[in-house]
């Protein structure tokens, strides 16, 4: 602090200078200017006055009044009228800082200034802060409450009215309450209160100890509601006069800014008690709806301060300011390690993965980026897609030290991985110390996303009702203390607000405004009749009311901020005004916090309520809007500079909202145009799809060349696959249409009749390369390598996609458009590409063996980077990615599957959600394709919970639903076959190509309830697959087998098992799922045909065979098998063994149905009583029995059944 002469006016002032230092000084300068805008917005007779800011040479300054007098520090200890008189001031200056949402976080008897006349001012606002969570502890250590000791808590006046209670113990007997020095020693001195002020000093009257005392009363709930209570109980204790008008005025909206709690108080005992049992290490999580304004985020503040109290950690976000992907997890990290700092970094180390997922400037700030492998180092720069899942273990691994409580406001506006995340720690929340609260409007409206149905799922629900009359009246009361009439009035503005609290107290506010409402000689005056003045008839109307009140500019910019979906930074307000009022920015800003539009944070801005929010779309027309789009696309297409790829998307989406969407759509087709790219915009931005459809609808407009639509269309096609196989569907064609035009592939076709296979190819490359450098180059804004880049992504896409549908025309067309390229050398790009996407074919063709050749082969050649140099190394990993994905597939089927997990494991180190989700899935199949559901299970809730953060499950879907189907048919559980024909319907709907499972089911449903028909008819549909299509294939025949068996046309069955097997060969006999089910049956029908000889040795051959593997489906199937084989032929001994053999793998499957066969089978060997038939039956009713059927699934069988039924009775 300097003292300068103001050469204009000629009067000395004082001169303050930002003192800035190294990294952190543009953070520093912002938060100086930040300062002087909001000191220069507050004028009062009580605050400091500021005058000018500059900038110089030594950096940032401003000016202010020079005070004469001295600070409290030096001031001796006060009478108690002239200290109350002191105190008035300084609540007075805190009234007029909170009713604009302001904190001052440092009143101290540093800060405060007595001038010669005895009034008092507040000076220093270094430590401004708005109303919200903060997550920098500031003040003086006497002086700082509780609740902002660890920073991360929403902060409200109460944290001023604590330290105005340090500081009223200060001038009363000239000690602190809490004598700290540093803030580590304040947990210790808060264990025994402070002594009574009249302990100190006699004449202190007993209303002014209880004062002090209730102001610095550790719970905030304890505390007065704000500073006109307190002027209001010193006025009284000292008999002072009156304050002015204008202080009046400021008293009247500081009484509104947080009343009382109320009526929610069964509400907060219920959380408390979910609370109280996470810290005991059993947590839950609960889902709070409410409708707008009813009080959701009240509750989970009040939640959050018990917590705190309690020693409880809790971290609080707003879904609404973090919708960016990974933002709200982001927000939440950063919440745990700004609150418990020495905890986080005690994690960080370990958790390196969670935090370079949340980007290298986290990573950085915590000390391990220099520690990260080289995948994830590719993930904390953005190179690869950062995966939500991986963040729950950083929050179990913190509550085991520390119990979590997690407050999210606002829950479906988050994006998928963070909703993923949250449900991940729901769904394992009983078994850790976290308690997960998340709010949501009480009717929500549209179609629900995958995670938020997750998220829901392993949540509690707690509706918020309205307001009762009684609580209302309660609410009054608060506001307005004992006065006169307030019944009455509660009365009414219960019947005019329905209950609402946040409407109740605009209504209140208006009345305030209108005179309607008045503070008189020390108490308020409430209408005796209903008022008669223009009051809002509902919440949004309040709302909009709220923003009559702001200035052109400040309403423009809070309508451009809100149509961001994310939190505002200052940075970017700046680039929104710089045009129309440049340097005016944080101006504008303090204004809309002023009216309670905005929020001030630690890192930026967020809105007070939604309701505001809502209120500024819905007053926008079309023109405004479009403009408004068009200023946000404008700043952040600065704000990105052509760097930033997730803000040259937003920024190209806004312009083209705003009608310059040329701009827009150039901007988007430079991100697009590298397609691998997409990867990291699927991290970094919410569906780029729809974003992309809107560019490629200007350019299609606009008649753009086709070398500006294709990176559109290539990426339209990327997204088909890792995002949502309708994007394929109805870009597809497009796509490769353009791809075999611009990629000379169209010519080389037609030419190859006459110039064979290598001319026409070198024709075709040459009329691609000569088309594209005759084009001008506005309209090819890439190069001509870039264009064979998108190529070789887009038609692998598609393929991919096509293969996973099961649709086998489809894949085969798809992966045909690079075949006239296939001639070049093998170690070409293109030719390992046309490979990729031929063996991809396979998939849908169902032929295991042949594709499994063909992948290992590619496997070892993507792997080897001497082949396809060209190909860039993101894009070859996802080859590799899907090649392991491919053989991991195929691997279940087999005796020994273990390849399966091998395969997971490498999909697991890939970086992407999609191949995390497909992971989990390799697992959970093959542990249920060895019928160890119970070692599944986990696995399955791992694939529903990365589902959720994907958004889409159709990629493990398609190809789940047959593996079942095979499964279902070797355990005979109608159950499970029941529900798995439901699903099959469903995703028959979508995928055609599943119709026929869905057929099958059907009819293995019929068979499996007691009802055999011959379902010979079946076979037909796969006369042509035999041996492709081999789980389609076997599952068919296999069932047409055992319906011959159960029937006892046995030598029907034999003949038709051996027929197919006859087809298998030795590639196809690994397989075992597959062909067991054909073996299993070929060896019941020789039983049935009195050869048990040759049965007998049939199933000891396969039981040879496989004595090696560890398959308690296979191992039991066939023990079975032997098991009748040897009862039938007499051999007791030889049926005891056996049995033992059942009953072992059957009970390690822990699967109910062949439990329970297993115990028929033993059946056998007991006499027949009354009692043991009795148990027989029982038996067979609980394994084959299926729960009744829902309405939906009998029509859904209805369906199917009815046709088949009908043409079997024609027949």
């Amino acid at each position: 602090m300097f003292r300068v002469l103001d050469r204009v006016t000629g009067e000395t002032r004082a001169l303050k200078r930002a003192r800035l230092q190294g990294a952190s000084s543009a953070r520093i300068e912002e938060a100086f200017e930040r300062e002087y805008q909001t000191l220069a917005s507050l004028d009062h007779p009580r605050i400091i006055r500021v005058f000018d800011y500059g900038v110089d040479e030594q950096g940032p300054f401003y000016t202010m009044e020079l005070l004469g007098g001295s600070d409290l520090r030096r001031s001796e200890r006060l009478p108690y009228r002239q200290a109350c008189a002191c105190l008035r001031d300084v609540a007075t200056s805190l009234a007029l800082l909170h009713a604009r949402r302001l904190l001052h976080r440092d009143v101290s008897p540093g800060n405060v200034r007595m001038t010669a006349d005895g009034r008092c001012k507040l000076i220093d606002f270094g430590a401004l802060a708005s109303f919200g969570v903060s997550e920098v502890v500031a003040g003086t250590p006497p002086a700082v409450a509780p609740e902002a000791l660890s920073g991360g808590s929403a902060l409200d006046q109460r944290v001023d009215l604590f330290a105005l209670g340090a500081l009223a113990y200060w001038v009363l007997t000239g000690t602190h309450a809490y004598p700290a020095y540093e803030l580590a020693e304040l947990p210790t001195l808060w264990r025994a209160p402070p002594q009574p002020p009249s302990a100190y000093v006699a004449d202190v009257p007993p209303a002014l100890d209880a004062l002090v005392l209730s102001l610095l009363h550790l719970d905030p709930l304890a505390r007065p509601e704000s500073a006109a209570e307190v002027i209001g109980k010193l006025e009284s204790i000292a008999e002072l006069p009156p304050e002015t008008a204008a202080d009046t005025q400021l008293l009247l909206q500081s009484f509104l800014l947080r009343p009382r709690f109320v009526g929610r108080t069964e509400e907060l005992a219920q959380l408390n008690a979910l609370r109280e049992s996470a810290q005991h290490g059993s947590g839950a999580a609960l889902c709070v709806r409410a409708g707008a304004g009813m009080g959701s985020s009240r509750l989970l503040d009040e939640l959050g301060m018990c917590a705190k109290r309690d020693g409880a950690l809790e971290l609080r976000a707003d879904a609404g300011v973090a919708r960016q992907v990974n933002g709200l997890a982001r927000a939440l990290v950063q919440r745990l390690f700004e609150s418990a700092p020495e905890l986080g970094l005690s994690l960080a180390y370990e958790h390196r993965g969670a935090l370079a997922a949340l980007g290298g400037d986290v990573a950085q700030r915590y000390g391990v980026l220099p520690f990260l492998p080289p995948q994830l180092s590719l993930l904390a720069h953005g190179m690869i897609e950062a995966r939500g899942y991986a963040l729950e273990a950083l929050f179990v691994a913190a509550s085991r030290q520390r119990p979590i409580v997690m407050l999210i406001d606002d829950v479906p506006y988050a994006d998928d991985a963070s909703i993923g995340m949250l449900a991940a720690l729901a769904s394992q929340s009983s078994r850790s110390a976290i308690l997960v609260v998340v709010s949501e409007r009480a009717l929500p409206a549209g179609p629900v996303s995958m995670g938020l149905a997750a998220l829901r799922g392993h949540c509690r629900e707690q509706l918020l009702p309205q307001l009762s009359e009684r609580d209302t009246t309660e609410l009054v009361r608060s506001l307005f203390g004992g006065a006169p009439n307030a019944e009455r009035f509660a009365e009414w503005l219960h019947e005019r607000t329905a209950g609402t609290p946040l409407y109740a107290l605009a209504v209140c506010r208006q009345l305030i405004a209108a005179g309607i409402i008045r503070y008189e000689a020390g108490m308020w005056s409430l209408p005796t009749e209903r008022p008669d003045a223009r009051l809002p008839s509902e919440l949004g109307e309040a709302m909009t009311l709220r923003l009559l009140p702001l200035r052109e500019g400040a309403r423009r910019l809070a309508e451009c901020l809100c149509l961001l979906e994310e939190a505002p930074s200052a940075e970017l307000c700046r680039l929104l005004v710089a045009r129309e009022s440049p340097g005016n920015a944080l101006s504008l800003l303090a204004e809309l916090a002023r009216h309670d539009v905005l929020l001030q944070t630690e890192d930026g801005f967020r809105w007070s309520s939604s309701a505001i929010r809502e209120a500024l779309g819905r007053g926008m027309d079309e023109l405004r809007l479009q403009h408004n789009h068009k200023r946000l696309g404008d700043a952040l297409a600065q704000l990105a500079r052509g760097q930033e790829q997730r803000l040259m998307l937003r920024a190209g989406w806004h312009l083209i909202k705003g009608e310059d969407g040329e701009r827009g759509a150039d901007m988007i087709a430079a991100v697009a145009s590298d397609s691998y790219s997409l990867l990291t915009l699927a991290a970094n931005l919410h569906r780029p799809a729809a974003v992309l459809e809107a560019a490629l609808t200007v350019y299609a407009n606009q008649r753009h060349s086709l070398y500006r639509r294709l990176p559109l269309l290539a990426g339209l096609a990327y997204c088909g696959y890792y995002e949502d196989r309708v994007w394929g569907v109805r870009y597809g064609d497009q796509a490769l249409d353009a791809l075999e035009e611009l990629g000379g592939l169209r010519v080389a076709r037609r030419m190859r009749p006459i110039l064979g296979g290598w001319g026409s190819a070198l024709l075709g490359l040459l009329s691609a390369s000569l088309r594209f450098h005759l084009t001008p180059k506005a309209e090819r804004p890439y190069g001509f390598s870039r264009l064979f880049v998108q190529l070789c992504a887009a038609v692998t896409a598609l393929t991919g996609a096509a293969a996973l549908s099961l649709d086998a025309p489809r894949a085969a067309r798809v992966a045909a458009t690079l075949e006239p390229y296939a001639v070049f050398p093998q170690r070409i790009t293109f030719v390992g590409v046309y490979q990729f996407c031929q063996s991809l074919q396979q998939i849908a063709l169902e032929n295991q063996p042949s594709a499994t050749l063909m992948f290992e082969t590619l496997l070892e050649r993507f792997q080897d980077k001497r082949y396809y140099p060209s190909l860039p190394d993101d894009a070859r990993g996802l080859y590799v990615a899907g090649l392991q994905f491919a053989l991991g597939a195929f691997s279940v089927f087999k005796a020994d599957g273990s390849r399966a997990l091998r395969c997971a494991d490498a999909l697991d180190g890939v970086g992407l959600k999609l191949y995390a989700m497909i992971a989990s899935q390799l697992r959970y199949l093959y542990f249920t394709m060895r019928g160890e559901l119970g070692k599944a299970a986990p696995h399955r809730a791992q694939v529903e919970l990365h589902a959720a953060q994907v958004g889409s499950a159709w990629q493990v879907e398609n190809w789940e639903a047959p593996a079942l189907l095979l499964l279902h048919m070797h355990t005979s559980d109608t159950v499970e076959t029941t529900r798995l024909t439901h699903r099959l319907s469903q995703l028959s709907k979508s995928v055609p190509s599943l119709r026929r499972y869905q057929r099958l089911a059907v009819h293995m449903l019929q068979l499996f309830r007691s009802a055999p028909r011959v379902v010979e008819g079946v076979v037909h549909e796969y006369n042509g697959l035999a041996p492709r299509g081999l789980i389609g294939w076997a599952a068919t025949l296999g069932l047409v087998a055992r319906a011959y068996n159960e029937v006892g046309q046995h030598q029907k069955a034999k003949q038709l098992c051996e027929d197919a097997l006859a087809q298998l060969s030795d590639e196809h006999r690994e397989y075992v799922s597959l062909f067991m089910v054909l073996e299993l049956q070929l060896v019941l029908a020789q039983g049935g045909l009195g050869d048990t000889a040759g049965a007998l040795e049939r199933i000891d051959a396969q039981l040879e065979r496989f004595a090696g593997c560890d398959h308690p489906l296979l191992a039991g199937m066939l023990h079975d098998a032997r098991a009748r084989l040897c009862w039938a032929k007499g051999d007791v001994a030889g049926f005891e063994r056996s049995l033992a053999e059942v009953e072992r793998e059957f009970r390690r499957t822990g699967v109910s149905a062949l439990v329970a066969h297993a115990e028929r089978l033993a059946l056998l060997a007991r006499p027949r009583t009354p009692a043991n038939t009795q148990e027989e039956g029982a038996l067979r009713s609980s394994s084959r029995r299926p729960p009744r059927p829902t309405t939906g699934e009998l029509s859904e069988v209805a369906t199917v059944v009815a046709p088949k039924a009908a043409t079997r009775a024609r027949s």
